[in-house]
């Protein structure tokens, strides 16, 4: 019978698994790690730290099926979002006939929002946030961003130097990203942040979820 999470152990013979059709869990010396991969993407993403004394340790990791984007792909979207700043803007970068697209599907757009239609062979999902507004993934972001895919968020727009995040969801958990690990060429026109919150940006999503799980909200 099939099922779609599956673990292992990693040890040096890995004789502990079993496969899930969407994602793994894996037990590693350094903690455990989320694993999964589709046609455009595969990543792995730590989802919570501890030692085992015993076990193969396990580092963070993401691969694009088709390789790196050019910048000029983020250039183009971050050029159009600076065209609306007072409205939120939606972008998909997908995979079709052998390279890489922009695509902006059908939406509906206001200053706080925007509905889209929703794409298929999607690798990275763009989405701004209006005027002088920074930049987060909201509840509503992480509740939509179900899938396996990057995601980023530009605000700031009203600046001379807009600010972006980028992060990798593995069916609603979260890892923030170095552009270089997107791009084969770092944008320039926008700074990248990698920690939001001064916190440790590979487990704030799993602490925040634990917390509010627990009725707390601090």
């Amino acid at each position: 019978m099939s099922q779609p999470i599956g673990y292992s152990v990693e040890t040096d013979d890995n004789n502990l698994e079993t496969a899930g059709e969407l994602y793994n869990y894996t037990w590693a010396g350094n903690g455990v790690f989320l694993d999964a991969m589709n046609p455009l993407l595969a990543a792995r993403i730590p989802v919570a730290r501890g030692v085992t004394r015993g076990l193969l340790n396990l580092e963070p990791a993401i691969t694009l099926a088709h390789g790196n984007l050019d910048q000029r792909y983020f250039d183009y979207v971050l050029a159009e979002m600076l065209e609306t700043p007072d409205k939120e803007c939606y972008y998909a970068i997908t995979w079709e006939d052998d390279r890489y697209k922009i695509r902006k599907p059908d939406l509906h757009q206001t200053e706080g929002s925007v509905k889209y239609e929703v794409l298929s062979n999607v690798v990275m999902e763009l989405h701004s946030h209006p005027g002088n507004q920074g930049i987060w993934f909201s509840s509503q972001d992480n509740s939509d961003e179900q899938g396996l895919k990057i995601y980023g968020v530009v605000g700031c727009l009203g600046r001379p130097v807009p600010l972006a995040f980028l992060r990798v969801g593995v069916y609603g958990n979260f890892y923030y990203l170095d552009p270089s690990e997107v791009f084969m060429t770092v944008p320039t026109r926008a700074k990248f942040e990698k920690e939001p919150f001064n916190v440790e940006h590979a487990l704030y999503e799993t602490i925040s979820d634990y917390w509010s799980h627990l009725g707390k909200e601090d």
